[in-house]
């Protein structure tokens, strides 16, 4: 199962002395996320956003210089080549020309991400109709799924529609038939990696991005779908859960879906019965996605594959959220949708 890692760091300048003013109205102005895309035991080899470290990630892509990043935050010549030593070593960033350095990992601004959130617009709308023009099926097959035969379709629309359809059931077959590509090798681990920009303040995951955390406690694991995972009711209701779960002999009566092996391989043939209509879609608007990539500084930094990762995570959160205004997706009470995994 994938499992998708956040954390959201606001940015203070308190303890920041500030030499240029380019930087101080860069994008640090935004809080900034790690996002992780990943299978088992692949992660980075050191703390993705301890002491700073990926604001120099992010200023890099902004295109400061590392003296210039070093100067910011006052940092001493040797902390800093330190810094500079691990985002190497974790293949984060690349060495270039003039002893300066990229990004090796996706960068989105706020900025950014809106800009393709505006051209991406169509393949969202082309999406939606696709599902909604199957949705009687997908509820008469989501009815045949052992697992989930007690549900009426509403209360789990969140977790068919989106996490089943376009996320965590669907994601490798877009990475095997439409990029049709390995995730990339770093430092020996194989995943990809993104820093992302969101409104300072802001509750919401970056872009609004809808994600799985899974949280495995000795035989089982109690799962969250959404983008609002970490607010203090969502993880207050996780811990009831977990609690909740672990006492019960039978789980019985616990009201979320539990998913087996014979359940997850039954949501992948759903998944599949989709798969067909999502990559025809894709591949329809592959020129499009492309020459954004083309036409943006990420081709200098990082490959069109881990691009459209993060391209794709924004889009299959635009096509939740029309979901959501078009009912076809109900919002549990918790705004999340929680589900059991064995």
């Amino acid at each position: 199962m994938k499992i998708l890692l956040i954390l959201a760091i606001p940015v203070l300048f308190t303890t920041c002395v500030s030499n240029t003013y380019e930087i101080r109205h860069s994008s640090l102005l935004e809080d900034w996320e790690y996002k992780m895309i990943s299978k088992g035991d692949n992660f980075p080899n050191f703390q993705t956003t301890k002491d700073s470290i990926h604001l120099i990630v992010v200023l890099l892509h902004e295109g400061f210089k590392l003296s210039e990043i070093r100067e910011h935050f006052n940092w001493q010549r040797e902390e800093f080549d330190q810094k500079i030593k691990i985002l190497l070593d974790a293949e984060f960033i690349k060495p270039i020309k003039n002893k300066n350095y990229n990004p090796n990992i996706a960068v989105f601004s706020n900025e950014e991400g809106e800009k393709i959130r505006t051209a991406i617009d169509p393949i969202v709308t082309q999406t939606v109709d696709s599902i909604r023009s199957k949705i009687d099926s997908i509820k008469s097959r989501t009815k045949q799924i052992s697992c989930l035969k007690s549900f009426d379709f509403q209360s789990i629309s969140l977790f068919i529609l989106s996490n089943v359809l376009l996320d965590n059931w669907q994601i490798e077959n877009v990475e095997g038939e439409y990029l049709r590509a390995k995730r990339p090798n770093r430092h020996g681990k194989t995943y990809y990696a993104a820093y992302l920009g969101k409104p300072n303040g802001s509750t919401k995951e970056s872009f609004g991005i809808y994600g799985n955390q899974i949280e495995r406690i000795d035989s089982f694991a109690i799962a969250r779908y959404g983008n609002l995972r970490y607010t203090p009711e969502v993880i207050i209701k996780k811990e009831e859960l977990i609690l909740a779960y672990s006492k019960r002999s039978n789980n019985s009566d616990f009201n979320y879906p539990q998913i087996n092996n014979e359940c997850y391989a039954e949501l992948s043939d759903l998944a599949n019965y989709f798969k067909p209509a999502l990559l025809d879609i894709l591949l329809k608007n592959d020129k499009m996605m492309r020459n954004l990539y083309f036409n943006s500084k990420h081709s200098r930094e990082t490959s069109y594959e881990e691009y459209f990762m993060w391209l794709y995570h924004i889009l299959y959160s635009d096509i939740t959220d029309e979901l959501i205004r078009e009912n076809l997706i109900i919002l549990p009470k918790e705004k999340v949708s929680f589900y059991s995994y064995k």
